[in-house]
């Protein structure tokens, strides 16, 4: 994904260790000729992670900078919003990010497919969800 002030911004997982499948995801920037950008964290990137399991998904950027990225999160769709120093911004939701889940209180899990920034700048994330006991997947959509 290209800024507006042509960086380059990427995320993918990041495992810590071989032997475990605990990972966290990385989000860089690099800057328009390719080299890490240090203003948006040591060596250019940050790492966060959301529970025992995380998986990118997608990110978008919003009108002023700032990065919004849903990943899927043992079963939960975390929506994490970055600074553009890189920074989580803890006045988004719950102190930076949060944990989407299905309203079904017995298999509460949701799984992200995408994340969009509208006009009006609301967040819009959407997916499957877990609604019943059978593993039926039905698709989900919040507005943040």
């Amino acid at each position: 994904m290209i800024d507006a002030q042509g960086r380059i911004l990427a995320m993918g997982a990041y495992r810590a260790q071989s032997n475990t499948d605990y990972t966290a995801v990385m989000f860089m920037r690099l800057s328009a000729d390719g080299l890490p950008d240090t203003a948006f964290g040591p060596n250019g990137y940050r790492l966060l992670t959301f529970g025992p399991s995380n998986t990118p998904v997608r990110m978008a950027i919003q009108a002023d900078g700032r990065l919004v990225a849903a990943v899927n999160a043992g079963g939960c769709i975390a929506v994490v919003r970055l600074n553009t120093n890189g920074t989580t911004d803890t006045s988004f939701r719950a102190g930076g990010s949060e944990c989407l889940t299905s309203d079904n209180p017995t298999t509460p899990i949701a799984f992200a497919g995408d994340v969009r920034i509208q006009p009006d700048g609301h967040i819009v994330v959407v997916g499957l969800a877990n609604h019943s006991a059978a593993n039926n997947g039905e698709i989900v959509a919040f507005r943040l």
